[in-house]
């Protein structure tokens, strides 16, 4: 008699006769065993009903090992499975950065998050489809009305669709990078995606135990550059996301207070300006904005963009102004007594034949910092008369 996977002859009829794995019966909540009459004698048909039930068990286990599909069906998933994808998710959550984990912050958690990306899209769809309908309607009847409050009124209301459209991208893009939902098919890669993909080419990967330095400073700067105008797609970058961008960067605060890192841009900026916290350096923010043209010339390199919208080239201008000779700061010198008062004080409590000795005399008339003392080494000085 012909064996088939997932069947079985009882009689003269075929019979579905497998084990469902034991997950699938927990998470879905499946019988243990697939049986049941397949109402036909012929053993090809039979192959092809089992072929059918076997694979759709496959597609079951394939959905289980994916958090977006689960999240499709969560309401028909068993109580320990609902547990166990509410853990993938809250993993997820905690590898997001900063400005991400924010929203889902903001919105309560990922399902809030889930409903506030679709009012958002849903008010933004509406909203532009009848954008200017008022005013066409009484063009249609003839009715007259001041065109300058039609430009304002529409200019209002693009202004609050286009905020709806931002806020339900960021969510949508959040939503993506926790797995909750799939990327779109004519999803626009922004800065973001780009920073993963240049990372994983040069080899910049965080590991369990050791964060990558140079990627940790690369998401810094995207990080900041996201929460200032949003994950914009590549191909909509300008020159002046990167020059207002610059213009603002210095508003930030050097801070190294748990409360403040985390904080999004413009909230890092306002704790600033209330508690007069020092800013960010001119050093500091040329040292991001390098970072942001490497990705940006990686994207021209990789096909991504045409051209790399000028980045390259701009440089910041900075402000000059007028400093009297007084107002200049100087290096502090050791004057005459003081150097003296040093090397009577080491001549005593120093042996002369050690770099204790010497240290603090070169430090003095150079101006070391102490970590440029501590490299020198006893056959670094020569003793000379006169």
């Amino acid at each position: 008699m012909e064996k088939i996977e997932g069947a079985r002859l009882i009689g003269k009829t075929w019979h579905y006769y497998k084990r469902v794995p034991k997950r699938l019966v927990e998470a879905y909540g499946l019988p243990e065993f697939k049986r049941g009459s397949m109402h036909t004698k012929d053993p090809d048909k039979a192959k092809q009903l089992a072929r059918a039930m076997l694979t759709e068990l496959d597609d079951l286990a394939a959905k289980l090992d994916s958090v977006s599909e689960r999240a499709k069906v969560f309401g028909d998933l068993s109580p320990k499975e609902q547990v166990r994808l509410e853990s993938d998710l809250a993993r997820n959550v905690r590898a997001l950065p900063a400005d991400q984990k924010q929203l889902i912050q903001k919105a309560g958690g990922v399902w809030e998050a889930g409903v506030a990306m679709r009012e958002h899209e849903t008010r933004a769809a509406f909203q532009r489809a009848g954008l200017g309908a008022d005013y066409a309607l009484k063009d249609d009847m003839g009715e007259e009305y001041d065109p300058d409050d039609r430009e304002f009124e529409e200019a209002q209301e693009a202004a609050r669709i286009g905020l709806h459209e931002k806020k339900g991208k960021a969510l949508r893009g959040t939503l993506t990078a926790v797995e909750v939902i799939e990327p779109t098919a004519d999803a626009v890669t922004g800065l973001r995606g780009l920073l993963d993909k240049f990372c994983e080419a040069k080899g910049y990967v965080h590991t369990l135990k050791i964060k990558n330095k140079t990627r940790g400073q690369y998401e810094y700067a995207v990080r900041r550059f996201i929460e200032y105008h949003g994950d914009v797609p590549l191909a909509d970058l300008t020159k002046k996301h990167l020059t207002s961008f610059a213009r603002d960067f210095v508003k930030l605060p050097v801070s190294s207070r748990k409360d403040i890192r985390p904080l999004a841009f413009w909230d890092a900026v306002k704790i600033a300006d209330r508690e007069d916290l020092p800013r960010a350096s001119a050093r500091t923010r040329n040292q991001n904005l390098t970072l942001l043209k490497s990705l940006m010339a990686y994207a021209v390199n990789e096909g991504d963009r045409a051209d790399d919208a000028g980045w390259s080239k701009y440089t910041v201008t900075e402000k000059k102004g007028k400093f009297s000779a007084n107002r200049e700061k100087r290096r502090h010198v050791f004057c005459r007594d003081e150097v003296k008062k040093i090397v009577a004080h080491t001549t005593k409590t120093r042996d002369s034949n050690t770099v204790d000795f010497w240290g603090p005399l070169f430090g003095a008339f150079h101006g070391l910092r102490l970590e440029e003392v501590s490299q020198l080494r006893v056959d670094d000085v020569v003793t000379a008369e006169g």
